[in-house]
């Protein structure tokens, strides 16, 4: 700005000489030091003759002047000392015309002009310009002269002037006019004594910065009240600058001033504009959307405000384009005032709303156009007939209002409305503007919200139609559960009674999140139950379920999963790099987890297995709590080591703790993975308990991404598909005789071998492993002694148990874990392997402080883990095992001898009898006697015939045979044949199930 000052004063005194004004240095001795070409032709001296001379030589003496007469006086007006010359000059002064001698020996009559030169200071040199007598004067001073009466005159700027003591001694009209007092008035006064209120402490303090340093003030913002404006507050940006004379002498302050009220609201404008599209939205939750734009606008751009929604908004129904039907149910979402005095609406949030007909938020809804009231008259009939919302106008004086509908692809979602009746004065034009894009954003988020509550309705119908509503009564154990909903729909637990009163818990987690992840639950749920019904040892039903999810999948073994050459020769695709990783694809079963474990109440062992499932927890009569050890296992559906089973005998009335990855999800942040999730998501989740029916919960925000990490891989080691797979051959042939010298099912689950080629076995795993609990792709590696790496974290007992450490069973390794990476190396892995082990802590110190009830433990569990705004869903069961006596259960040891069928009958007889069991001593007889014929003609000894009073009757008979009974339909012509057809009619069920020496058949009969 400087910088083009100084240009145009130098390109003015160039452009006065080029009109014929000649120019003359003369320094402060009164001698010429600078002649140019111009005054050469005008006097016809050339510099040689005049330099340094004294410039007194050129002017005509007295008596010259009086011989040739007084000099033109067109013209020649003196200006005032001190005037200032024109724009970006210094002082300068217009003498009038003098007499100066030409080369010739004649006079000629000029006009001159003189001022300082650039250089200034002391010695300062003056130029002198010279002109033809009729040229009028200098061009710079009349161009000052006129740019000085524009400014106080004409200017829209509002220009002031103080001297050194700050006290006004020039304002313009302009600046009259944006301060509402009159010049004579303001004369003489300092700005705050002048206008107190027009931020005057900010100028005198500004002004007075200037006049100290020299150093002008850009910019700076003052506000007020015109008197053009009384109702608004405007904003002017000031500019001050310091005044000078020719010898640098101070002279006061000169401020320029300038109205951006509209610029400044439109900043404004703009950032509130901003500020709402990053805070409204947050979460899909209706009432606090709602919340959050009454938070933007009030107080900076509303003195309160209200927002109503659809009822079908809240329940997350389908909405139809077009104005608001007749009848259509409002209720209030939120609402907020700048004065806490009062509550902030006449409405409760959640409570119906309504408007009289006469209503300008009505007519909103039924056009969709916003409407902005600028005047709110206490008389309108829309006011009176209003008998809520009428007083409270009336009371509070609101001058004006906007109703704006939220809409969003021409659907109404619901309706805002604006109040003013503060210093803010009316809305206007432009504030409906604004209003109507958070409005539009609003009503966005409102949309992506129902549109989430729609889905998770949809999925929570699902998932509570394939979730067990109340877990079966069993004696062996007393069992509660609940589930913790938060939009996954892929968790579930279980209990299924088996043969012999024993009882089967389930935990199992599918990865992903949606409608399609709930139907997966509930085919492999289904599929839980069906293979229980074939009383297969843990690791074995793991297995089956193993290869069901492999064929569900669509892949037959890890050459086909992994792309590559097949056995065929062609190519294969490989697959995608997230599934590679163990990524979770929505509604697949590979990559879920599954933990199944038998309880018998009369042996009073548990065996187990797990799929990378997490460790049950139990907590021992005596205190003691701890993970139990169960042997790692790879998901289903991915490359593993064959599963493996574990018996741990537990005493009675000791607590097992099942649960999913979820009950150990990140609180606050406290573990890596809760830092690696994206910000601000927070979704409130619902339990439901499983003996109370289903509670209501608020919305839960939508998870972008399922990381909980449960479908890790486990290594894409050598063993297949065949080799995770035990031996399943029962020997189901014809004849049902399994081959000599073959291994039982169970005696063959520790450390069965893959299939030829492609299996790698237990123990090479475990080697490679070298009890580090997991090898560095995840593979969950086994302990030098066989058994998982699945420690006892501290507890009551605060004693590790042998071989402790993070294994795959409990979340490390790459298996389900609390949404970990498993088996990630470095810092990060060592991270999140320390918070699962928090986790895990957690949930010991909890459950060491568990009541006496199961329902009131399984609460205070999902109290004391769970977060209140659940990231992933979580299942929790509690079962407390109780022993079944010996006054429940009667068993005989038989010889194999056809006569003693008879003996068998009278000891059913006998026993029911005792039992007060009369009316099914027929049938239990019938099927005693022909299990009984069978295993003596049929099958090896021993024998042995046992009964078990439960919830049912059960008779058992064993033998020492593998041999599959098979049900024969004889013919009528046939003697024999009929035994297990009588069994089965006689019954509710039958079945067999295999053990270590041998097999049982049982069947079951119910009794009053």
């Amino acid at each position: 700005m400087g910088t083009s000052g100084v240009t145009r004063r130098s390109d003015g005194r160039e452009q006065a000489a080029a009109r014929g004004w000649a120019k003359v240095v003369v320094n402060a001795r009164g001698v010429v030091t600078g002649w140019s070409s111009a005054a050469q032709q005008l006097l016809g001296y050339p510099a040689h003759r005049v330099l340094g001379r004294p410039a007194v030589e050129l002017l005509a003496g007295a008596y010259e002047t009086d011989a040739h007469g007084a000099p033109p006086a067109s013209g020649a007006r003196p200006s005032p000392a001190g005037a200032p010359a024109a724009s970006g000059t210094e002082a300068g002064t217009d003498v009038g015309s003098v007499l100066l001698r030409h080369r010739d020996g004649g006079l000629l009559a000029c006009r001159v002009g003189i001022r300082p030169g650039a250089a200034g200071g002391p010695n300062t040199a003056w130029e002198v310009l010279l002109g033809p007598a009729t040229a009028g004067p200098a061009p710079e001073t009349e161009l000052d002269k006129a740019l000085l009466e524009a400014l106080f005159s004409r200017s829209p700027v509002g220009l002031f002037v103080v001297d050194t003591e700050l006290r006004l001694i020039r304002i313009n009209p302009a600046a009259e006019g944006m301060q509402g007092l009159a010049v004579e008035e303001a004369l003489g006064k300092r700005p705050a004594e002048a206008w107190p209120e027009f931020s005057a402490e900010i100028a005198e303090r500004v002004m007075g910065q200037v006049l100290r340093t020299g150093r002008p003030v850009i910019g700076w913002e003052k506000h007020g009240r015109p008197p053009g404006d009384p109702d608004h507050e405007h904003v002017y940006s000031s500019s001050s600058f310091r005044l000078e004379d020719a010898a640098g002498r101070v002279l006061g302050v000169a401020d320029a001033a300038i109205d951006v009220t509209e610029r400044q609201r439109a900043q404004e404008r703009l950032m509130l504009l901003a500020e709402g599209g990053a805070r409204i939205g947050t979460s899909l939750e209706v009432m606090r959307t709602a919340q959050e734009l009454a938070e933007v606008a009030v107080p900076r751009f509303a003195d309160s405000m209200a927002v109503e929604v659809l009822e079908e908004v809240l329940a997350g129904d389908e909405l139809f384009p077009g104005p608001v039907r007749p009848g259509a149910v409002l209720r209030r979402a939120a609402s907020l005032a700048s004065s806490p005095a009062e509550p902030a609406g006449v409405y409760a949030d959640g409570e119906i709303s309504t408007f009289p007909p006469a209503a300008p938020s009505l007519d909103a809804l039924t056009d969709l156009r916003p409407r902005l009231v600028d005047s709110v008259e206490a008389d309108s009939a829309w006011v009176l007939q209003d008998p809520v919302r009428g007083p409270r106008i009336i009371e509070d004086k609101i001058h004006s209002l906007m109703a704006v509908p939220l809409v969003t692809q021409d659907r109404v979602l619901g309706l805002a409305t604006f109040y003013r009746w503060g210093a803010q004065g009316p809305f206007r034009d432009d504030d409906l503007t604004l209003a109507t894009e958070l409005a539009g954003r609003t009503a966005v988020c409102l949309d992506n919200t129902r549109r989430y509550l729609r889905e998770r309705n949809a999925l929570m119908a699902v998932q509570r139609s394939l979730l067990p509503g109340e877990l079966p009564h069993h004696h062996g154990v007393e069992v509660a559960h609940e589930y913790v909903h938060a939009g996954a729909g892929g968790d579930w637990v279980d209990v299924v009674p088996l043969s012999g009163a024993r009882v089967a818990l389930v935990a199992g987690s599918v990865p992903g999140r949606g409608v399609a992840t709930a139907a997966a639950m509930g085919r492999l749920r289904a599929a839980v139950h069906t293979l229980s019904d074939l009383d297969l040892d843990p690791e074995e039903l793991l297995a089956r379920m193993d290869d069901l999810v492999r064929r569900l999948d669509g892949r037959d073994g890890p050459e086909d999963s992994l792309g590559g050459p097949r056995s065929d020769g062609s190519e294969e695709h490989p697959i995608p790099a997230a599934l590679a990783a163990g990524a979770p694809a929505t509604g697949e079963e590979a990559g879920c987890t599954c933990l199944y474990l038998i309880y018998d109440p009369i042996s009073q062992r548990c065996a187990m297995a797990s799929a990378g499932h997490p460790a049950p927890a139990v907590a021992h009569p005596d205190g003691t709590v701890r993970f139990l050890d169960v042997p790692a296992g790879a998901p289903l559906g991915r490359p593993g080591p064959p599963f493996r089973g574990t018996v741990v005998d537990l005493p009675e009335n000791a607590m097992l703790v099942l649960y999913t990855p979820g009950l150990l999800q990140a609180r606050g942040g406290a573990t890596p993975e809760a830092a690696e999730r994206t910000p601000g998501a927070g979704a409130s989740g619902e339990r439901v308990h499983g003996e109370e029916g289903p509670a209501a919960g608020a919305a839960e925000q939508a998870e972008q991404a399922d990381d909980r990490g449960r479908s890790g891989e486990q290594g894409y080691g050598e063993d297949g598909a065949a080799g995770r797979r035990t031996e399943q051959a029962h020997g189901h042939g014809d004849s049902g005789e399994r081959a000599p010298g073959t291994e039982t099912p169970a005696a063959q689950a520790p450390g069965r071998a893959g299939a030829p080629g492609h299996g790698v076995s237990a123990t090479d795993t475990a080697e490679q492993a070298d009890g580090h609990g997991g090898s560095p792709t995840g593979t969950a590696g086994q302990a030098d002694d066989g058994r998982a790496s699945e420690g006892v974290a501290p507890g009551a007992d605060a004693s590790p148990a042998e071989g402790e450490g993070p294994g795959p069973a409990d979340g490390a390794g790459g298996n389900a874990g609390e949404g970990g990476d498993g088996g990630n190396a470095g810092e990060g892995g060592v991270a999140a392997g320390d918070g699962r082990e928090a986790a895990r802590a957690r949930l010991l110190g909890a459950l060491a402080r568990a009541p006496g009830s199961v329902r009131e433990t399984c609460r205070m569990l999902l109290e004391a883990l769970v977060p209140a705004h659940p990231r992933q869903d979580a299942a929790l069961l509690v079962a407390r095992t109780h022993a079944l006596g010996p006054g429940r259960v009667a068993c005989w040891d038989l010889p194999s001898d056809p006569a003693v069928v008879s003996t068998a009958r009278s000891l059913v007889t006998r026993q029911l009898s005792a039992w007060a069991l009369d009316e099914a001593a027929f049938a239990t007889e019938l099927i005693a006697s022909e299990l009984v014929t069978n295993a003596i003609r049929y099958a090896r000894a021993p024998v042995r015939l046992r009964l078990i009073r439960d919830h049912v009757l059960t008779c058992e008979v064993s033998d020492g045979s593998s041999t599959s009974p098979r049900l024969r339909h004889a013919r009528t012509t046939d003697e024999g044949g009929r035994g297990l057809l009588l069994v089965a009619q006689c019954s509710e069920r039958w079945g067999t199930r295999y053990t270590e020496d041998g097999k049982t058949i049982w069947a079951e009969q119910t009794f009053t």
